[in-house]
């Protein structure tokens, strides 16, 4: 990584009509195509990629959990994170697997062999990137999260949502509508897909209630026949019946990897294992990223 002084030139925007301030980025002169750096300004480190000539800035930070994106592959216009193995188009800044995620990207150009960056897309995020955002809570632990949609969801406060997480389609209940002057600017997490109808939500009780109960039983007599020492204490059906996500208390193995496949072979369904409580240190469980025990 290195650290930049600036040089300031001027070019038009293609968002608006204010004037650029671009900063030369000097160190990151003769980057040829294929290659990446990491430079820091004001104490941001900002991913450069240079693909087929052309320039791709992003924050270095992936915004699943906050890995450097540096330290993972760059292949042609994708670059993986080394943490959980999340995939980012540069050229389009969004994620490969998991919609509503993408890069916080920044305006850059490469002029006479040089990089310029947009120091005004640094400190603030491009307020015309068409998202509309929503604060919604969802999931058994009452995750909160920013949820965006290009077209407009008409809903309020405590209205039922249904969004798409990087674990399946879930439902969730809105905290805070779009245009609210105080919405986070932050990159969504997922998206929102629409309000739910009654009928959705008394549809997805009855399968729930009908399933979830015997799930729980059937996964307690694989994890004794596998000998893991963990227990099931809480369950959660995803909206789209097809994920079942098991919270337990006990250390994360290898064989819960097994477990989750023999389960989910067995029932036709995603057999995801969190732990109730979060491991010292973080990992993969805040905000339910639905991780199995590897990655």
């Amino acid at each position: 990584m290195v650290r930049c002084n600036v040089v300031q030139s001027n070019s038009l925007s293609t968002c608006d009509q204010r004037m650029p301030d671009w900063i030369d980025i000097q160190n990151a002169e003769g980057l040829l195509p294929g290659q990446s750096t990491v430079v820091e300004i004001d104490e941001r480190r900002i991913g450069i990629y240079n693909i087929e000539g052309s320039i791709y800035a992003i924050d270095n930070q992936c915004p699943h959990r906050g890995a450097s994106l540096a330290a993972g592959a760059f292949d042609g216009a994708l670059v993986t994170c080394p943490l959980h193995r999340w995939q980012f188009n540069l050229i389009t800044g969004m994620a490969v697997e998991q919609p509503g995620t993408h890069l916080k990207k920044f305006d850059a150009k490469l002029e006479n062999g040089r990089v310029f960056l947009d120091r005004e897309t640094l400190d603030k995020q491009a307020t015309c990137d068409g998202i509309h955002r929503h604060l919604i809570r969802y999931g058994t632990m009452g995750w909160v999260g920013v949820f965006g949609t290009i077209e407009q969801v008409d809903c309020q406060r405590g209205d039922p949502v249904i969004i798409q997480t990087n674990r399946g389609r879930e439902l969730g209940e809105t905290l805070m509508a779009t245009d609210n002057g105080s919405m986070p600017s932050e990159q969504p997490i997922g998206e929102l897909l629409g309000i739910a109808t009654d009928d959705d939500i008394s549809g997805f009780n009855i399968a729930r209630d009908n399933v979830q109960v015997q799930l729980i039983s059937e996964c307690d007599e694989h994890i004794k026949r596998l000998g893991i020492n963990v227990e099931i204490v809480d369950s959660e059906l995803l909206f789209d019946q097809t994920t079942i996500v098991f919270y337990y208390v006990g250390e994360a193995t290898e064989q819960l990897g097994q477990l989750s496949a023999e389960f989910g072979n067995a029932n036709n369904v995603t057999a995801v294992f969190h732990p109730l409580i979060e491991p010292e240190g973080g990992g993969c469980g805040s905000g339910g990223c639905g991780c199995h025990s590897e990655e």
